[in-house]
């Protein structure tokens, strides 16, 4: 029996979800281009820019997947 390489697809995930979480940073009431969250993020954009993703926007949406994976685990326990 041959086993699928799930290295791959679980590689394709994670950049899903990186690309995700970037858009989900950059696309609110005032929309911050992709590269420049991507600048803020590694501490080279704009100090006030850099200021509103890392201390407002990024940790709602971490906070979000957080809750999201911890639904999924309660999901799976129930079954």
């Amino acid at each position: 029996m041959r086993r699928t390489p799930y290295a791959p697809f679980l590689a394709a995930l994670v950049l899903l979800l990186f690309v995700a979480i970037v858009l989900a940073v950059g696309i609110v009431a005032v929309a911050i281009p992709p590269e420049r969250v991507l600048a803020a993020l590694v501490g080279a954009g704009d100090p006030a820019e850099s200021a509103i993703v890392l201390s407002i926007r990024l940790p709602r949406v971490l906070g979000a997947g957080l809750v999201g994976a911890a639904l999924a685990a309660a999901g799976v326990l129930l079954q």
